[in-house]
């Protein structure tokens, strides 16, 4: 297996995860907490896309002439065109590492919400949903393990966890941007809803430019020196030795293993690998299944059917 594949794989050695697990815990590097905070801010940007939607299309609909069916399908086309990028990323992680593949997820945001700000037509709104889409899904893929290769072992999970709770955040300031906006004139309230979040996307962008790559994708390309050095900056001095050899483990084991493949893993019968398949599986099905997204996109609609006619009202109660 190549340094691309085993990178890919991202097989743990319990040996040296172990030799780390028992280290002293060291205080959280200033650096770290930088990167960590850049990606917070990253994970609030895209969330707010998913906030603002609801909103925005109230007038969107009355711009544009939308019907019921296009306004379903400017807002649901997002959460299908966002798996395909969460795929793409895969590929763009291998060639380009974590960091660069945050900075096209912006890139793709940036352009999709401007899109989408100065769109005239129902064909304009999807061509931009789609592109944002795109950035959506690849930067939720991609941000959760950029942060835990970058994270000490003793924090890592909190500081993953971290992210999940900037996309709900993110979420908040779009149905705050909704309430900020909705009283100016309806053609072009929802454009600066769209516009809104661009500034921070941006200098996130800009600022992903100056982050380190993560210390294994560094070393499954041949560069273990500038893993070094990263983990030096992120981690305490007495994890350093102890990460590059579990690193260097982790590379080794899978170079003399057999060629792990997509198929290999769905025919497998490990009960190990079928039950953790499995389990992925469902509850990657049932989050989506159990109507949440839907019912973040429509909460604006369902407090109308409920009595509640004023729009500003109905943000409020989104919120």
């Amino acid at each position: 297996m190549s340094g691309d594949q085993a990178y890919a794989v991202g097989l743990v050695s319990p040996t040296a995860t172990n030799a780390v697990g028992n280290l002293p815990k060291a205080p959280l590097k200033g650096y770290t907490m930088l990167c960590v905070v850049l990606i917070v801010c990253v994970a609030c940007t895209l969330g707010y896309d998913i906030g603002i939607m609801g909103g925005a299309v109230i007038f969107m609909a009355k711009t544009l002439n939308l019907s019921p069916e296009k306004e379903e399908i400017a807002i649901g086309c997002l959460n299908f065109v966002s798996g395909i990028g969460a795929l793409c990323t895969c590929y763009l992680n291998e060639r380009i590492g974590s960091a660069m593949t945050i900075l096209w997820s912006l890139l793709l945001y940036i352009v999709g919400m401007s899109t989408i700000a100065l769109a005239q037509s129902f064909d304009a709104v999807l061509i931009g949903r789609i592109i944002v889409g795109f950035g959506v899904g690849m930067g939720f893929s991609v941000c959760p393990q950029y942060i835990a290769e970058i994270s000490p072992t003793a924090y890592r999970g909190f500081l993953v966890s971290c992210f999940e709770i900037a996309i709900n955040v993110g979420l908040v300031f779009g149905y705050l941007g909704g309430i900020m906006f909705y009283n100016l004139p309806e053609d072009y309230n929802w454009r600066l809803m769209m516009l809104l979040p661009l500034p921070m996307a941006f200098v996130c962008m800009l600022s992903m430019l100056k982050m380190p790559h993560s210390p294994r994708w560094l070393f499954a390309r041949n560069r273990p020196e500038e893993a070094e050095a990263v983990l030096r900056k992120t981690c305490a001095e007495n994890e350093v030795d102890v990460t590059l050899a579990e690193i260097k483990e982790v590379m080794d084991n899978n170079r003399l293993s057999e060629e792990v493949t997509w198929w290999g893993m769905v025919t497998s019968r490990h009960p190990a690998i079928r039950a953790g398949l499995l389990i992925g599986i469902c509850t990657a099905f049932f989050q989506q299944a159990n109507g949440s997204e839907a019912a973040v996109y429509y909460v604006p609609y369902v407090l109308e059917q409920a009595g509640v006619k004023e729009v500003h009202l109905q943000l409020w109660g989104s919120l």
